[in-house]
């Protein structure tokens, strides 16, 4: 929604989002096999378990202050030009992406 727009800062933010979800997908796939292995009762390499956990920590807290900061401002401005349909299609896309995203099969 926002990625069509026709605002160039709404649609630059939508392109960061994108950037960012990618970058995280790309690091749980790093997270994921390690977490599986603490599960189990084994010991992964505890430098490559806390530098991934940090890695991964890191990304998710700059995309949520991003979210928080950038993209949720703009899209309560979407909503008051396009009304309340414009979030709820916002929240479709977003369970949309959920579905394949991260920590999730």
């Amino acid at each position: 929604m926002l990625r069509h727009s026709g605002q160039k800062d709404l649609e630059d933010a939508a392109s960061q989002l994108m950037q960012d979800h990618e970058q995280i997908r790309l690091e749980w796939r790093s997270l994921e096999p390690l977490l599986r292995e603490v599960a189990r009762g084994e010991t992964p390499d505890p430098h490559r378990l806390a530098g991934t956990v940090r890695r991964f920590a890191r990304m998710n807290e700059s995309h949520l202050v991003f979210e928080g900061d950038v993209v949720f401002p703009q899209a309560r401005k979407l909503k008051e030009i396009e009304g309340p349909q414009a979030l709820a299609a916002m929240g479709q896309e977003m369970a949309q992406r959920r579905q394949g995203g991260a920590g999730h099969r």
